[in-house]
């Protein structure tokens, strides 16, 4: 895959969100127009699935994956948008999803995932007493340097109880991250998340 874009491979992802991405609407004001000698569009990205434009690459980029390497699933390392819309973009695939909550996520306090119904925007209903975790109520298994894997899946991948999240079968999902006590970082822009690693 090259590392640049050109228009040609816009179109052809294009090609391949039709009928996944929904098409947000652009959005104007006359008021702010009036004050700006002009027209200023707004893209309603937060209608999109899992509420951000982070869909769209990570589908456009899980779905050009040979099988055999969709078959070993994704690693997403992300504690917000891109975490959502990875998860999302392997479920539409029929694919394995790990998101990594990196150990430096900007919460004094602590954070949180919340998995929601798209439907009703409640709580997921699952078998699951409570559809999230939090690094500071669970116990959670945290990786050498710090990180915390999540795993959101149907049934607990063998091993991973601990971080798994319950979904339901052919029911859409979207995870909500929370942090307590926001930080420097996060308001100031210098912490960022990774981008997709696959696995091997």
């Amino acid at each position: 895959m090259s590392a640049s874009a050109s228009f040609d491979d816009v179109l052809a992802a294009a090609r391949r969100l039709e009928g996944v991405a929904i098409r947000t609407p652009l959005l104007e004001n006359a008021r702010v127009n009036a004050r700006l000698g002009g027209r200023l569009f707004i893209k309603a990205e937060c209608l999109q699935r899992t509420g951000s434009f982070k869909l769209r690459g990570a589908y456009n980029f899980l779905s050009q994956m040979s099988e055999a390497d969709r078959r070993k699933g994704v690693v997403g390392w992300s504690s917000g948008n891109h975490a959502q819309g990875l998860a999302e973009a392997a479920r539409l695939l029929g694919m394995k999803a790990t998101i990594v909550m990196p150990k430096d996520a900007p919460a004094q306090d602590f954070w949180s995932v919340v998995l929601y119904d798209p439907q009703t925007r409640s709580e997921l209903q699952t078998g699951q007493p409570f559809p999230g975790k939090n690094n500071k109520k669970d116990e959670l298994v945290a990786n050498p340097d710090g990180s915390v894997n999540l795993y959101f899946a149907p049934a607990a991948p063998a091993g991973k109880e601990t971080n798994w999240l319950q979904t339901v079968p052919g029911k859409g999902w979207f995870a909500l991250l929370r942090l307590y006590g926001p930080t420097a970082p996060w308001f100031d822009q210098t912490w960022r998340p990774g981008e997709i690693e696959e696995v091997r």
